[in-house]
């Protein structure tokens, strides 16, 4: 799989070019990774909704998203700092990549807790989908 990875592009999914204009960067990919990152940067439903239509943009036809993120997480913690995020449900998060053009092909909700007895997070479910651009 490291041979075939060429690059960890940073992107602003808030911006209709979420790439804006990088040099030597293609302009579709076969593939797309989002761990806790989409919920964590939209304000609102209206900016998640429209953060996939944009992540859309830059998966080819038949593409893959590979997505996981917290579900019903309204805070997180990060040293002593907290950080703010938007709680989504399934339902939600569901419609919107269907909205967004893609097809769910797995989905599968899984519960996990603080191992060593932090609180880093006050949500207590992951979501985990994987799905194809139409």
């Amino acid at each position: 799989m490291r041979q075939k990875i060429k690059a960890i592009i940073p992107c602003d999914i808030l911006q209709t070019e979420p790439l804006g204009t990088k040099p030597n960067c293609p302009l579709k990919f076969d593939l797309i990774v989002s761990h806790a990152c989409v919920a964590e940067a939209c304000r609102n439903q209206e900016e998640y909704q429209s953060a996939w239509y944009n992540i859309a943009t830059l998966l080819k036809c038949n593409g893959i998203l590979v997505y996981i993120d917290v579900l019903g997480e309204t805070k997180y913690i990060v040293g002593e700092a907290t950080f703010a995020t938007l709680p989504i449900e399934v339902p939600f998060i569901s419609k919107s990549l269907r909205n967004a053009g893609f097809e769910i092909l797995k989905s599968e909700e899984v519960r996990y807790g603080s191992q060593d007895g932090k609180i880093l997070s006050d949500a207590d479910r992951f979501l985990c989908i994987v799905a194809r651009k139409k």
